[in-house]
C-alpha cells in the first residue's frame, strides 16, 4: 500500500478517534472547503469547513462520554472508508431527538476524500435506526 493512502488513513483515524475529544484540531485535518455530500445527516448543511464544523459540534453534544471503535479502516487512491462504531450516553439532543439518558451504540459509515493531505469531501451514513430502536420508550434502552 501506498505511503499517502497510508497517510490518509492516519488523518481518518485521528478525526475518528481523536477530535471529538479535542485532542487534534479539525482544522489540521480539513480543507477550508470541506465539502458534505449527505443531506440527511446535516439537513441544509452550505459547503464549507465552518459550516460543518458548527454542525459537527451541534450533533455530537447530544452523545457525551462518546467512544468510538474503528471496525474496518480502507484506503484507495484518494479516499479512506471507516465503518466504525459510536457507543455514549444520549444526553442532549441528538440528531433532533431529546436527550434520554440512555447509553446508545450504533455504527457509521464515512468516505473521505483526500486533497494535499486533507479531508476535501465527506460522506457519511449512520444506522439510526439502531439508535431510534434504543432511545425509543418502547424498547426501554439503558
Amino acid at each position: 500500500m501506498s505511503e499517502q493512502v497510508e497517510a490518509h488513513k492516519a488523518v481518518a483515524l485521528k478525526f475518528l478517534t481523536q477530535a471529538h475529544k479535542g485532542e487534534v484540531a479539525l482544522e489540521d485535518l480539513y480543507t477550508p472547503g470541506y465539502v458534505h455530500h449527505n443531506e440527511a445527516f446535516y439537513p441544509g448543511l452550505e459547503p464549507g469547513f465552518d459550516n460543518f464544523k458548527r454542525a459537527l459540534a451541534s450533533g455530537a453534544g447530544g452523545i457525551s462520554d462518546l467512544q468510538v471503535r474503528v471496525d474496518h479502516l480502507i484506503g484507495e487512491g484518494d479516499k479512506v472508508v471507516a465503518r466504525f462504531t459510536l457507543t455514549g450516553r444520549h444526553s442532549g439532543t441528538f440528531q433532533g431527538i431529546p436527550a434520554t439518558g440512555r447509553v446508545v451504540t450504533f455504527s457509521a459509515t464515512d468516505i473521505y476524500r483526500f486533497e494535499n493531505g486533507r479531508i476535501a469531501e465527506g460522506w457519511a451514513m449512520m444506522d439510526f435506526l439502531a439508535f431510534l430502536r434504543q432511545v425509543s420508550d418502547r424498547e426501554g434502552g439503558q
